[in-house]
């Protein structure tokens, strides 16, 4: 089955995003992040053999892109006098989601890949396939970040 880079990009896309936002600290970011992805799917899709499934294919890139990506980081300062009242409103009402997001940047590049696939709902299988590692230890390495996770969280909550 050949698929273009547009049925890719329609099929992949939202998913992809969940990915990027988990390596990077701003919706932006991950936008970029998520343009790069695309592009490297994009120019490596003729090569692709199809000895495997596109799916493990496309998220392996994913994940190489976004552990490759070096792009520099910048603190930006915003004065007080523009800061909305409902958005920060929204923001604590998202603190529980903003304390795992948080904890998940912390981790080790491997156990990010790894979480992020898992709760994008992929088997442990396609996980070993895109991280390549044993599927059983993909199970072992989920429950160990699950409990790295709720102790970050229980420390910073």
């Amino acid at each position: 089955m050949e698929l273009s880079i547009e049925q890719i990009t329609q099929n992949y896309s939202s998913s992809l995003f969940k990915v990027c936002l988990g390596y990077s600290k701003t919706r932006e970011e991950a936008e970029d992040l998520l343009q790069d992805i695309l592009v490297n799917i994009w120019k490596g899709l003729p090569s692709f053999r199809q000895e495997s499934n596109i799916k493990t294919w496309i998220y392996r890139i994913a994940i190489n892109t976004c552990l490759l990506n070096k792009r520099s980081k910048t603190i930006e300062t915003v004065p007080l006098h523009t800061i909305n009242i409902d958005t920060v409103r929204t923001e604590v009402e998202n603190e529980n989601f903003n304390l795992l997001h948080n904890s998940i940047l912390e981790l080790l590049p491997k156990d990010k890949a790894i979480i992020l696939l898992y709760l994008d709902r992929f088997t442990h299988q396609e996980i070993s396939s895109i991280i390549g590692i044993t599927s059983n230890y993909v199970g072992v390495k989920i429950s160990r970040i699950k409990q790295q996770l709720i102790n970050k969280v229980k420390a910073n909550g």
